[in-house]
C-alpha cells in the first residue's frame, strides 16, 4: 500500500523501504494508488492508470491553487494550478524550453488542445513579454504543426492558423515567418538559410493543394476601406554587390509517368529590374476587352533596346511619304534601315 503523506507512519524507515519495493501494477483505476500520494484524508480519487503511477497528487474539489509549485530561492519557476494549467517562469537563462531527449533517436514533442471522440478545442501557444521578445519553434530536423491531435498522432484534417495579436489598440505590428538568422545562433556561421512554403501533396488518388498568398481584406461592412498589398522582395544587397532576384517558375506536362517534372524558370526580375523571360514564354489576352500596353500617350515606349519615347505623331496630308511611316517605326525600335 502507499503511504498518505499528510499522514505518515511513525516508523518512518518503513515508508522510505516502500519507494525501492516494487511498485503498484495490478488493481483497478480505484485500487491501483500511487506508489506516492498526496490526498487529504476523505478525498476520493478513482481514476488511477491500472499500469502504474510513481506520484500522485489529488486535492479535493473546492481546492483552488497551486498542485505543484517549483521555486528557487523563494521565486516560482514553474507550476500547475487545480485547472491543470501549467505556468514557466524563465529565470536567468531568459528563455523556456521543452526538451524531449533519447540518446539513441529523436524523439517528437506534442502540445495539443483537449480533445474527445468527436471535438477537439484550440492549442494556443502565447508569449506576453517585453518588446523584441518571442516563440522559437526549433529542431534538429523539421517542426510539424498539425491542425488535428489525436490518441498521440497529428492529424492533417484540421486547419492551422499562425497568426500575431495585437495586444494594444495603438499597436503597429506585424507577423513573420522567418529562418533563423546566421549571426542569431552562435557557433554557426555561412549563408543563411533558405526559407520554403510549401502547399500539401496529394495521395496517390488527388492532386496537390494549392499555395494562396493574400493580402488582408478590409473588414466586412466599413465604407471604403483599401485591402492590404502583396509585396514580393527580393534579399536586400549590401555596396556593390547585386541584390536578390525574384524568380517564377513552373513545370510543364510530360509523357504519362508517376515521376515528378522538371521545374522551368519562366520569368526573372533581377536586380536592375530587367525582366527576362524563360524560353517558350507567350503573352495571351482576353477575347472580349483586350489588353492595353501603355494607358495614356504620355507613358513611353520602345523595342529592341531603343530609348523609349512618348506616342509619336504622324502627320498626313499629300506630302507626306511612307518614309514618315518607316522613321516612326525606327523611332520606337520596331524596324530598322540597312
Amino acid at each position: 500500500m502507499p503511504y498518505d503523506v499528510f499522514n505518515l507512519p511513525q516508523d518512518f524507515p518503513t515508508f522510505q523501504n516502500s519507494l525501492i519495493r516494487p511498485w503498484n501494477t495490478r488493481g483497478s483505476a480505484v485500487t491501483n494508488k500511487p506508489q506516492i500520494l498526496l490526498e487529504p484524508l476523505g478525498t476520493v480519487s478513482t481514476g488511477w492508470s491500472t499500469s502504474g503511477t510513481a506520484f500522485g497528487i489529488n486535492a479535493p474539489s473546492s481546492f483552488s491553487g497551486n498542485l505543484v509549485d517549483l521555486q528557487l530561492n523563494g521565486t516560482s519557476v514553474m507550476n500547475v494550478d487545480y485547472r491543470g494549467i501549467m505556468t514557466l517562469f524563465p529565470t536567468s537563462l531568459n528563455h523556456l524550453a521543452i526538451t524531449a531527449v533519447n540518446g539513441t533517436a529523436s524523439q517528437p514533442i506534442y502540445i495539443a488542445g483537449r480533445y474527445a471522440s468527436t471535438t477537439i478545442e484550440r492549442c494556443k501557444i502565447a508569449f506576453n513579454g517585453a518588446s523584441g521578445s518571442s516563440i522559437q519553434l526549433m529542431s534538429s530536423e523539421a517542426v510539424d504543426i498539425g491542425g488535428s491531435f489525436t490518441s498521440g498522432t497529428i492529424n492533417p484534417n484540421g486547419n492551422v492558423l499562425l497568426r500575431g495579436y495585437i495586444i494594444s489598440s495603438n499597436a503597429n505590428l506585424s507577423f513573420t515567418i522567418r529562418p533563423i538568422h546566421r549571426d542569431e545562433v552562435g557557433g554557426y556561421s555561412g549563408n543563411g538559410y533558405d526559407l520554403n512554403i510549401l502547399a500539401g501533396r496529394g495521395d496517390i488518388n488527388n492532386v496537390g493543394g494549392n499555395c494562396n498568398i493574400s493580402g488582408g481584406d478590409a473588414k466586412t461592412a466599413s465604407l471604403n476601406k483599401t485591402g492590404g498589398y502583396v509585396t514580393i522582395n527580393g534579399g536586400i544587397n549590401t555596396g556593390s554587390a547585386s541584390g536578390g532576384s525574384i524568380i517564377f517558375k513552373t513545370s510543364s506536362p510530360g509523357s504519362s509517368g508517376t515521376s515528378l517534372s522538371t521545374l522551368s524558370t519562366r520569368m526573372t526580375i533581377d536586380t536592375n529590374g530587367l525582366i527576362t523571360l524563360g524560353e517558350g514564354v507567350n503573352f495571351a489576352s482576353g477575347t472580349t476587352t483586350g489588353t492595353q500596353i501603355c494607358t495614356s500617350t504620355s507613358q513611353k515606349l520602345g523595342f529592341f533596346g531603343v530609348t523609349p519615347v512618348v506616342q509619336q505623331v504622324l502627320a498626313t496630308g499629300t506630302s507626306k511619304t511612307v518614309d514618315d511611316v518607316i522613321t516612326f517605326l525606327q523611332t520606337i525600335g520596331l524596324c530598322k534601315q540597312s
